[in-house]
């Protein structure tokens, strides 16, 4: 079986998302407190090494000492104050894109169901492949660093969720295991792999697993 649809998210879904906003917007009371606390120490650090710096003394050389000491303290103050604006501007984009797929209410899934798989050997850290029989002439690939084998999958009978932005921008993304765990059939090696034409992930073909190094194809090298 292959099947893509939509559904509305489940409680524990949103539950995750809501979490998610709230750690986010801590995140955004604690980085003032950061700043204040990082500029303060670092201004009063160096406006120290300044003040007890032994120079020849006299009226002057306290008053540029005085000087030194107010522009260190405005140039730490602007340095924070900038990266506090540009940190405030990715957390309340995110506390945006979360609040909008809470709002949106949707997932799209994905359900793979089968008995036979055939999995392909990873090539520098591509991610894992495997290739699920979901129907009698239809084979499914599954690929990618989210599909690493675990102790149940690959399996049986599963679904890939995903929870995105309307624009596609990924928030969440899981798999949800149902049946058993599967052993591959036969794996195919790096080398044999490397000569033929991989689908992209949750792709499907018409075919026999047994038949795979055909329907993907050689290429000339």
């Amino acid at each position: 079986m292959f099947e893509r649809f939509e559904r509305e998210l489940l409680p524990r879904e949103k539950r995750l998302l809501s979490q998610k906003i709230s750690y986010v917007h801590a995140r955004l009371r604690k980085n003032w407190i950061s700043m204040f606390v990082v500029c303060f120490g670092l201004s009063a650090l160096s406006s120290l090494a300044i003040l007890f710096d032994k120079g020849k003394g006299g009226e002057i050389t306290r008053h540029q000492k005085g000087w030194w000491v107010l522009g260190i303290f405005c140039l730490f103050l602007l340095i924070g104050v900038w990266a506090l604006i540009s940190g405030r501007k990715d957390l309340s984009k995110t506390i945006a894109r979360l609040e909008e797929v809470l709002a949106r209410n949707r997932a799209a899934v994905t359900h793979i169901a089968s008995d036979q798989m055939v999995e392909f050997e990873e090539i520098e850290d591509e991610g894992a492949c495997n290739a699920f029989q979901v129907a009698e002439e239809k084979i499914a690939f599954v690929s990618g660093q989210e599909y690493y084998p675990s102790a149940k999958f690959p399996n049986s009978d599963f679904e890939i969720v995903d929870i995105s932005t309307t624009d596609g921008y990924p928030i969440e993304g899981v798999i949800e295991k149902r049946g058993k765990k599967l052993t591959p059939i036969r794996r195919i090696n790096a080398k044999v792999k490397e000569t033929l034409e991989m689908p992209e992930d949750r792709l499907v073909i018409d075919g026999k697993l047994e038949n795979l190094e055909e329907l993907l194809g050689a290429r000339e090298r």
